[in-house]
């Protein structure tokens, strides 16, 4: 059974799930990253620019999440701003 839905819009193209299990990082087609609790809720929306996100992972400690994306750019955000 599901847990949670995420409305995330768009083809999800990268996802990961945080090492605590408590947040999910997505990506989609449409540019767009997002932070979001394990019941669906959105925490954060992140600045994504160029090219589809592709790849999704947190930080072992759960502190920063990093997207590379299909412009051979790697964005990492501090999760504790």
């Amino acid at each position: 059974a599901a847990t949670a839905t995420l409305p995330v819009g768009g083809w999800i193209s990268a996802l990961e799930i945080s090492p605590d299990g408590r947040r999910v990082l997505t990506g989609n087609t449409d540019g767009d990253v997002a932070l979001w609790d394990a019941a669906g809720s959105r925490l954060r929306q992140f600045a994504w620019e160029v090219g589809t996100p592709i790849a999704a992972t947190f930080a072992r400690d759960g502190t920063r999440a990093a997207v590379g994306g299909t412009a051979c750019r790697v964005v990492v955000w501090d999760l504790d701003d």
